[in-house]
Formats: structure tokens, sequence, C-alpha cells
């Protein structure tokens, strides 16, 4: 398999494809729908997890094309790289800032990807991901999947397992600021996830949040959950968190402008787990619109580090 970069002015295309590329850097490629553009580069081999590999001699690792990222405008993904399964898609497409558009994001195989961190991180310019799901089945790692991409309007493409298997969700939408909706397909369950922090931070637009869907029995770290949600109007939905075992609340709903109504009557607040004390300050900073809060008998903070 190979990923072919492209030159095009000053900016470049990616090419990924099932088959080794033999032809070089300044020679005419004849390959669909980039024929006739100039060969920049050739990665060609054996696509392995990282560069740290022993066995690198031969392979193709993210870090090859990376160099690239600044000026990378489009990717696409051929239907010949599907027989290509990745263990790996860490970072696969980061910091790719002047990337507009990405094709056939269905023909790649992550099935059995274990980490599809910062995935999609930096991508400032990138409006929609074209293609069928980006399947997480076995991921563990979804933290910075998404961080800042700030013009993703829709995360359609990404359609999340029943599994409980992520670890991190991190900054997973991190400063989506076009970020408008995302459908109960679209949201992971989070059911083993401890790092739920800044998960929605700075999703400005984002009107509703099927928040059913997700499981918190692991979750440790709420920090910034929400912070900056401009048009979230009602999250009455969190009645099935569980947040027995978080210590860190600070700033959760903070910025929430135009939040009326949060339910936190089934909160249990009383154990303590990775830290002696619940930290909580600005949980509901500049809240104006809040009118609507009830809180159940055991939603209490007996040892607060700050308020």
């Amino acid at each position: 398999a190979s990923v072919v970069v492209l030159k095009s002015g000053g900016e470049y295309k990616l090419h990924f494809v099932g088959e080794k590329i033999t032809l070089k850097k300044g020679d005419t490629y004849n390959r669909s729908p980039y024929s006739g553009y100039t060969i920049q580069d050739v990665f060609s081999g054996t696509f392995v997890q990282n560069r740290t590999r022993s066995d690198n001699n031969g392979a193709v690792y993210k870090e090859m094309w990376n160099k690239y990222a600044s000026n990378v405008t489009e990717v696409t993904i051929d239907a010949s790289f599907k027989k290509v399964q990745l263990i790996n898609a860490y970072g696969y497409f980061k910091g790719m800032e002047r990337l507009t558009s990405i094709k056939g994001i269905g023909n790649l195989d992550t099935k059995n990807a274990k980490d599809l961190g910062s995935m999609f991180s930096g991508c400032k310019k990138l409006t929609s991901i074209e293609g069928s799901a980006i399947s997480t089945a076995s991921a563990t790692r979804l933290d910075y999947m998404f961080n800042n991409c700030e013009l993703l309007t829709s995360v359609n493409s990404v359609q999340f397992g029943s599994s409980d298997i992520a670890t991190n969700c991190q900054r997973m939408f991190y400063n989506c600021k076009s970020l408008k909706e995302i459908s109960r397909y679209n949201c992971p369950h989070t059911g083993k996830a401890h790092d739920l922090s800044y998960m929605f931070y700075g999703c400005e637009s984002l009107t509703s949040v099927p928040l059913t869907r997700m499981n918190t029995d692991a979750a440790q770290d709420m920090t910034s959950m929400f912070e900056g949600c401009k048009k979230l109007k009602n999250l009455s939905d969190l009645t099935h968190f569980n947040v027995e075992w978080v210590c860190y609340f600070e700033k959760m709903f903070k910025d929430c402008t135009e939040l009326t109504e949060v339910n936190l009557s089934t909160w249990n607040t009383t154990k303590f787990g990775v830290s002696s004390y619940k930290y909580i300050s600005g949980m509901f900073a500049n809240c104006p619109n809040l009118r609507k809060g009830p809180l159940g008998a055991n939603f209490t903070f007996d040892r607060i580090w700050n308020q």
C-alpha cells in the first residue's frame, strides 16, 4: 500500500492507495482523481503503528506524510486501500490546517485500530468528511479526535459502536465551533472512559447532545466538559450520569449562557476516587439564564478544595 503526496502549486494532495506505487518524485501521476499531477513524495510498504517499531525497514507510518501536513488541502482514500487493516490511526491527519476535504473515509479500515486519538486534530478548515462510517469498535483512545476542527459542521461519518472500550475521550470535540448537532449514533458510550474533560468545550453552535447514550460509570474528570456551549438550552437528561468517582467538576457548565435547565437530582457526590477532595470552582460560572437545577440528597461536597 502507498501514500502519494502530489504537488499543486504551493499545496499538496494525499492519495491513499492499496498498491505499491513505483513512481518517484518528479514523475507525473497516472491515477484518478490526480492524473497529471506531479509527485512530490511516495511512501510504499507495510503500514505500522509508528516509527519506533523495530521492523521499520519497508514500513509506512504517519510521520512520513505528516511533514507536509500544514500545506495539505485534500485527501482521497482510494477503494483499493480497504484491504489495509490499520492497528493505529493516531494523528493520521493531525495539523492539516488547510485541509478542506477528505474523500472516501469509509475506505479507511479502522475496525482493529486501538488508537484514534488526534486523528483530525487541528484540521481548522475541514467542513465535512465524505464517505461511509469510520469504525471505532476497537479504539481505546478517542481523545483530541476532532480537536480544533473549527469549521466542521457534522460528524455523521463517525458512528460509534455499542461497546464501552474507549478509556479516554478528553477534548474529543474541543473547540468545534461550527458543530451544530451530534446524533445519538455519533456520541460514544464512554463506559470505561476515565477522562471526559473538555469533551465538548467551545462547541458554541451545538444546540443538543444525545447524552442518554453516554455511560459515565468510570469517569473521574469532567472539568469544562460543556464549557462554552453557548447555545445549549436544556441538560435535563443528565440524571443517568454516574458521578460517584468524579473528583473534578471545575467549570463544567461555565459560559453556557443560554442554559435554562440542568437536572442533577440523581447525582451522588459523597464518594471519593483518585482525590480526597472535590474540585468545583466555576462549575456554573456565567450561566445567566439558568433557572432550574434540581439537586438530590446525595449531591453534597463535604470536602471541597475550591469553589
